[in-house]
């Protein structure tokens, strides 16, 4: 079988949802998926099945009709509620509200033969816009050996002091309210706290400006040094303001979190329904259960180890690319069949 999955980019989602599950399933004899970015003419011969993943370019769209009449079958793969961008995140809301694009977004859904997402709660919603239309949720993995290197240095590290992290895209801006308060208070309680943002200038936005010298803020990161830059993290942030979009996103921080054998504290939403609370992460709800959850691994040593070696077991037994890639194929195999 051969697949050609169109990705957006190949740093961020085009990683997570392609390229690292191809590397996996491209190791099967007679099944290959090729990632890449442009469609070429060559692509429309011998190819069995396209994947359009998060298109909302017209032109696009008219390959994909092509593809179909010249009998291949079409998928269209979504990892986001697009159509539900918060307002917060202006810049990604002011594009997915404009009509054109919407509506390219709902004829992509429409044409294809199916829709593959990450998430159970992203399937409803994508249900309620195209009932008819097969959906295949294949939940997000982590390729874990890209993570060992990081995870075996962060064994040997030894400090005296303890760091919070919260590696998260623009997109999260609107969550800084959930945590900049609870934040406030244990800088000012542990003297040996740090905060190592990533992807977005954190403490000014969190108004910890004062905090400066105890805070690490760095870029966004390419894919590949994404465990290195973690490494530092002690607890994972994981907050999430409740809203669709939010509600539909997956558990991917968690996991990476976890692959280090960090422990995360994490929102009481959707993407986080899987953690036992106090087992293998927290769920927090509220400031106070915020403050309560991060002080707990702020005082405990042992439970900062202890939760965060039980979340990468989890990881290993249920989230590794290398047990899960079957899935994409095995999805591929049924939509082969119609």
């Amino acid at each position: 079988m051969l697949v050609k999955w169109y990705a957006t980019e190949l740093h961020a989602c085009g990683y997570v949802r392609a390229e690292m599950w191809a590397r996996e399933a491209n190791q099967l004899p007679n099944f290959r998926i090729d990632v890449k970015q442009n469609i070429s003419k060559s692509d429309f011969l011998k190819t069995n099945i396209m994947v359009f993943q998060r298109a909302f370019d017209p032109s696009v769209l008219e390959s994909m009709k092509l593809a179909k009449r010249n009998g291949i079958k079409v998928v269209y793969e979504i990892d986001d509620d697009m159509l539900n961008m918060p307002e917060g995140f202006k810049k990604p809301y002011d594009f997915y509200r404009q009509p054109k694009i919407r509506q390219t977004i709902v004829d992509f859904m429409g044409e294809s033969d199916a829709i593959t997402c990450s998430t159970y709660e992203l399937a409803k919603r994508l249900a309620i816009i195209t009932p008819k239309k097969p959906i295949f949720v294949i939940e997000n993995a982590l390729d874990v050996h890209s993570w060992d290197k990081a995870y075996s240095d962060k064994q040997i590290i030894k400090k005296d002091h303890i760091t919070i992290g919260w590696m998260a895209s623009g997109s999260h801006v609107i969550d800084i309210p959930i945590v900049s308060d609870v934040l406030e208070i244990l800088m000012e309680d542990y003297k040996n706290l740090s905060i190592h943002f990533i992807g977005w200038v954190g403490f000014k936005d969190a108004g910890l400006a004062k905090y400066e010298n105890r805070i690490i803020v760095e870029d966004w990161v390419p894919i590949e040094y994404l465990p290195h830059a973690m490494s530092n993290f002690d607890i994972n942030l994981c907050p999430l303001q409740d809203n669709i979009f939010n509600r539909c996103k997956s558990n991917i921080k968690y996991l990476q979190g976890s692959a280090l054998g960090i422990p995360s504290v994490c929102s009481n939403l959707p993407p986080y329904d899987g953690i036992v609370n106090g087992k293998d992460g927290f769920i927090a709800d509220d400031s106070a259960s915020w403050l309560a959850c991060l002080k707990e691994l702020l005082d405990n040593t042992e439970a900062r180890i202890g939760i965060g070696a039980i979340a990468r077991a989890k990881l290993l037994e249920k989230y590794d690319v290398r047990n899960n890639y079957i899935q994409w194929v095995n999805t591929f195999e049924r939509i082969m069949k119609g």
